[in-house]
């Protein structure tokens, strides 16, 4: 093989690694986790698309940060999904099979899960596919009832100080 052609070769193993890389980081990035100024809960805003794998990335890196945290509580924020999000990758009982699932994890984790920012058309997309469960799941509309709702249930209080 010439020099040339083992030199090319090699340039294009390196960018397919560097290419592997820059996805990976990708990858984390896509699930942030966020302490809140809440106590003991972390927040995680979703974005893009839904996927098994993504599922599962989450359920894993969520359950590492409880712990970690001491988290009790987690704020997941749909905002950032749309329904388009989820048609492309999957079905709409399969999406909820792995909520309850994360739900489930975290639960036994001893971590309370709320999610907020569910769309009109994602909930009514859920709704008229027959899932089940939807109503089990601690759902608010906007990410400033589930806060609401987490400070109410933790006796909490947002005030203005005083000068």
């Amino acid at each position: 093989m010439p020099n040339n052609e083992k030199n090319e070769s090699q340039e294009l193993i390196e960018l397919k690694e560097k290419n592997k890389q820059y996805q990976n980081e990708i990858y984390e990035l896509s699930t942030p986790i966020i302490p809140s100024i809440v106590p003991n809960t972390i927040l995680v805003p979703l974005m893009g698309k839904l996927t098994s794998e993504r599922f599962e990335h989450i359920q894993k890196k969520l359950v590492n940060n409880i712990h970690k945290q001491y988290a009790d509580t987690v704020l997941i924020d749909f905002t950032g999904i749309s329904s388009y999000g989820v048609e492309e990758n999957m079905e709409y009982d399969f999406l909820m099979s792995q909520i309850h699932n994360l739900v489930d994890s975290l639960r036994l984790m001893g971590a309370e899960t709320l999610f907020v920012g569910l769309s009109p058309q994602l909930v009514q997309k859920l709704v008229s596919s027959n899932v089940r469960g939807l109503t089990e799941l601690n759902a608010h509309a906007t990410f400033r009832t589930g806060l609401q709702y987490l400070l109410d249930k933790k006796g909490l209080e947002i005030r203005e100080k005083t000068k």
